[in-house]
């Protein structure tokens, strides 16, 4: 005789319960290793000892589902192997074990002659550990649908850099005509902060047209000293001596009337004193990144620093810094981003995708109608806000990506799933960082554009899990 069908609901109702169950008897099984003390949020199972036959047909499912590289643990990126107890760690396998022992998998039960690896797991948004039932570990991953076999991004990188002091931009001055041109395109800035150096006035020696002496900066209080030995130095005109003045900040050539002929600032020698050990991070080329800002203007045609000698915001820095970081130095980065580029992806293992001509068809129309200048710069800005989360931002620190913001208009219309930014510095030598993100001289912000709740975007099918999600 047949089994009598249970009803929909009542199957369900039954799989809620034996999940129930599992992570009950899991929470509280005991363990025999110091380090992994059973807790709500982590706890050891052994397949074939625990006491509910529920549980043990559970386990698989468990399994089934595990993703080492996506859960936080303190054993994350090891395997986790049980031979006898104590439990052993390492990503080594013990020796196997000599009786087989029965597991059931998809309804099919198997026997093996070696122990099987334990896997981070996650049900219910419950961590686990739990005893793989197959010999190779299970790489099966549970993923939203592809809604089509092509999927593409849209990335920018910097193509041209040009720094400068709070105070030298505000203090004006002349620029030669390709500096201007160049600085008239750079419409997103970066308002970062280091240790503000100076030099030791004792120290300072001009011979033989170099110069010699002791840059100082100060770190929580504390001062420390770098030398710096034969930077080149012509006195120009009728210079005939130095001085250095306090602050120390720089050091003027001086005529034989007592004026100031040229002069030479402790920032651009800490810089270039800096650049002579590239990628290696020191106290003065490290920037902690305090405000990402645009300079764009209605018409398209205002340059960041036109924007930045008449922001309100720099303003309130310089301000703040001078009371709470008395030994920062403000230094405004100015950015052009002139190369774009299309990147795709395509996955022919997609069952339901769509497989149809409009598949390409979108890809070439989205090619051949790029974003505008203005929505380009604005996705550039809010997801670099998005990436660093500055101190100093308030608007994309947090409620960024959403469908609701108008600089991602374009981005909808083409049906781009993915932005990708990239920040690099290598060719300067000067590396960024905030309180969120890790100091490195390449940065790249990719960001999801689409919910991953309704289908897989261009980031989700890699080894990226912390893009930010989609707002509606």
């Amino acid at each position: 005789m047949k089994p009598k069908a249970q009803p929909r609901h009542r199957q369900d109702s039954r799989q809620a319960k034996v999940a129930g169950a599992a992570r009950s008897r899991m929470e509280t099984w005991p363990t025999r290793h110091p380090r992994m003390t059973a807790s709500p949020a982590c706890a050891l199972t052994r397949l074939g000892q625990c006491p509910s036959s529920k549980v043990r047909a559970l386990l698989p499912q468990l399994a089934a589902t595990c993703l080492m590289r996506d859960v936080e643990s303190p054993h994350r990126g090891q395997v986790v192997y049980r031979n006898h107890p104590p439990w052993h760690i390492g990503n080594e396998p013990p020796a196997p074990r000599a009786a087989p022992f029965r597991a059931t998998c998809h309804g099919q039960p198997r026997l093996h002659k070696h122990i099987a690896p334990i896997f981070l797991s996650k049900l219910d948004g419950i961590q686990y550990f739990c005893k793989a039932p197959f010999k190779k570990p299970i790489t099966r991953q549970i993923r939203m649908k592809r809604k089509y076999i092509t999927e593409f991004a849209i990335g920018y990188m910097n193509s041209y850099t040009s720094m400068v002091t709070a105070h030298q931009l505000l203090k004006g001055g002349t620029l030669k005509d390709d500096d201007r041109e160049n600085l008239s395109k750079c419409h997103i800035y970066i308002i970062a902060a280091r240790p503000s150096p100076y030099f030791d006035p004792d120290s300072i020696v001009h011979k033989d047209n170099k110069l010699s002496g002791v840059i100082c900066y100060k770190i929580d209080g504390e001062e420390k000293r770098v030398e710096f030995d034969e930077y080149p130095w012509e006195l120009e005109d009728d210079a005939v001596s130095l001085e250095c003045k306090y602050p120390f900040k720089e050091i003027n050539s001086i005529n034989p009337e007592g004026k100031e002929v040229t002069y030479l600032p402790a920032s651009f020698l800490a810089t270039a004193h800096s650049n002579c050990y590239p990628n290696n991070p020191s106290d003065l080329n490290k920037y902690e990144v305090l405000y990402v800002g645009q300079a764009l203007g209605d018409q398209g045609n205002r340059s960041a620093l036109d924007r930045l000698r008449s922001h309100s915001t720099l303003q309130k820095i310089l301000a703040m810094t001078n009371y709470d970081y008395p030994d920062k130095e403000i230094m405004i980065f100015m950015y052009q981003f002139d190369h774009a580029q299309m990147l795709t992806s395509m996955d022919g293992m997609a069952k339901d995708a769509d497989k149809s001509d409009r598949n390409e068809s979108r890809l070439m129309h989205a090619m051949q109608n790029p974003p505008e200048k203005k929505q380009k710069i604005g996705m550039i800005e809010a997801g670099l806000i998005r990436y660093f989360k500055p101190h100093y931002n308030e608007i994309f620190k947090i409620k960024f990506p959403s469908v609701k913001h108008k600089v991602l208009k374009s981005c909808y219309s083409l049906d781009i799933s993915g932005l990708a930014i990239e920040l690099n510095s290598s060719d300067l030598n000067y590396f960024f960082y905030s309180e969120s993100t890790p100091l490195k001289s390449h940065h790249i912000a990719q960001i999801d554009l689409v919910s991953s709740q309704n289908r897989m975007s261009f980031f989700s099918a890699t080894a990226f899990p912390n893009n930010p999600e989609v707002i509606k």
